[in-house]
């Protein structure tokens, strides 16, 4: 089993943290129990779809905008 931290930094300098094992989740600001709750001008209520495994990262892009 890995563990992993992911750290999201934010616009304004604001950066939000979290150490997790392998998973599966969410990044939006939507809440719900397989969402990571990020706020931020931008952020889509479920923004994207978040692999952690022993393969790496996997991002997948759920709201459709620029990357």
């Amino acid at each position: 089993m890995h563990h992993w931290s992911l750290t999201l930094h934010g616009p304004a300098g604001s950066s939000h943290s979290i150490d997790i094992e392998e998973s599966e989740f969410v990044l939006g600001a939507e809440t719900g129990p397989d969402v990571f709750s990020v706020t931020g001008e931008g952020v889509a209520a479920r923004h994207a779809w978040v692999s952690i495994g022993g393969a790496g990262l996997q991002v997948e892009d759920l709201a459709g905008g620029p990357q």
